[in-house]
């Protein structure tokens, strides 16, 4: 947990530098010319009425789905409802506070033009892990925690509602 604490702590220093000194490193543009000059990704989010922004994306190439971006999550997690009904495969992974989270596979996330590639994910029932995401309905198929923010080292562009990843 420390080691995951020091390098969300690095991330965020990097981005705050990268936000402050963008004319520094570009020399020219708006932030977002600046990011997308440094090889990241803009994808447009959505705020909603709860005061979260969220993300439509493509998972595995055939299925629309819409996440929620939740820097306070330190994991992301999809609906295994939605994984159950896709035939997706999961396998019970038993936390210490008696809750059942699930890992299951999965070829690809796509972000806009930004594709993470084959990788684990987590999932869970997200109304029994989390009793206000039943406010979302049946609309909101997942979220996007620290995880995958600090993996892409993510950019979030509050004013604008864009998410900059950098997909390696």
């Amino acid at each position: 947990m420390q080691k995951f604490r020091l390098k969300l702590t690095i991330a965020l220093v990097f981005f705050i530098f990268l936000a402050m000194n963008h004319t520094t490193l570009c020399q020219s543009g708006t932030p977002a010319e600046c990011f997308q000059s440094l090889g990241y990704s803009a994808i447009q989010m959505t705020p909603n009425i709860y005061g979260h922004f969220e993300l439509n994306v493509k998972l595995d190439g055939k299925y629309e789905i819409t996440l929620i971006v939740d820097t306070g999550a330190n994991i992301s997690l999809l609906s295994k409802h939605l994984l159950d009904s896709l035939g997706y495969e999961t396998f019970p992974v038993p936390d210490t506070e008696g809750r059942t989270f699930y890992r299951t596979r999965i070829d690809s996330l796509v972000f806009g033009n930004a594709n993470t590639g084959r990788r684990e994910m987590f999932a869970g029932k997200l109304e029994e892990l989390f009793p206000g995401f039943s406010l979302y309905g049946k609309r909101v198929h997942g979220i996007i925690g620290s995880d995958l923010l600090n993996r892409y080292s993510a950019i979030i562009e509050v004013p604008f509602s864009r998410l900059f990843l950098k997909i390696h």
